[in-house]
Order: structure tokens, then sequence, then C-alpha cells
């Protein structure tokens, strides 16, 4: 065995492990498809200029990521990952495929904008 299949391997594991069920919605066609994600949540620093200590305008922002298995879904920008009644992330930017793993960086919805859409949630499609 590889090290590339013990790496595969060993996301799937964390992946079936850590994953919650999620709704993929497709604005483009009438489908909505059940998968299951993995939400990382992150706070980076922005603004800052490499090397000073001062960090005249620097400012500490969340960004979350979510992340797919290829095998279930190919996400496209614009395409919203639907959690709850509560969450939903409008993907903005696809990585590119990293072994069995797709990751892409999302922006949280706002409830009025989930309301107005009407999202479906996971288990009742």
């Amino acid at each position: 065995m590889s090290i590339r299949d013990l790496r595969n391997r060993s996301r799937l594991s964390l992946h079936t492990a850590l994953s919650v069920p999620a709704v993929y919605v497709d604005l483009d066609v009438p489908s909505n498809t059940d998968c299951t994600v993995r939400v990382h949540d992150r706070t980076q620093a922005f603004g800052d200029m490499a090397g000073f200590d001062y960090a005249p305008a620097e400012r500490i922002m969340t960004v979350p990521e979510i992340v797919v298995l290829a095998d279930e879904i190919q996400p496209k920008r614009g395409m919203i990952f639907s959690l709850a009644a509560d969450e939903a992330y409008e993907v903005e930017v696809v990585m590119p495929r990293d072994g069995i793993t797709i990751t892409t960086q999302v922006t949280r919805m706002t409830q009025a904008r989930i309301t107005e859409l009407a999202l479906p949630l996971p288990g009742a499609v």
C-alpha cells in the first residue's frame, strides 16, 4: 500500500467520523443532493504587513471552509450547502481536488437569505 493510499484511507476515516449531513443545492437546475460535509471555521488575520509587530490595520476574521468527498459531489461557485434551518453556506472558491476530497471556501448565509430561498434541510430531500 502506497503513502497516497494510506492518506486517502485516513481522510475517508476522518470524514466518516467528523462529517455532518448536508444538502447541496444547485441553483442552476432544480436539483438537491444529499451529501456529507466537514465545516472548518478558522480565524485569520487580514490587513497586516508581514514583518511588522504593531499591526496598524490588522483585523481578525472567520474564514469558513467546507470539505466534501469528491465522489459525492463536484461543488461549483455560487451553489449552496444547507446544514440546518439556521446554517447554510454559499460556495465562493472551489480548490483543486486533493486526493479524495475537495475543499471549498464559503460564506455563511444570513438567516434572512436562508428563509428567502426556503432551503431544504438534510434528511428532507
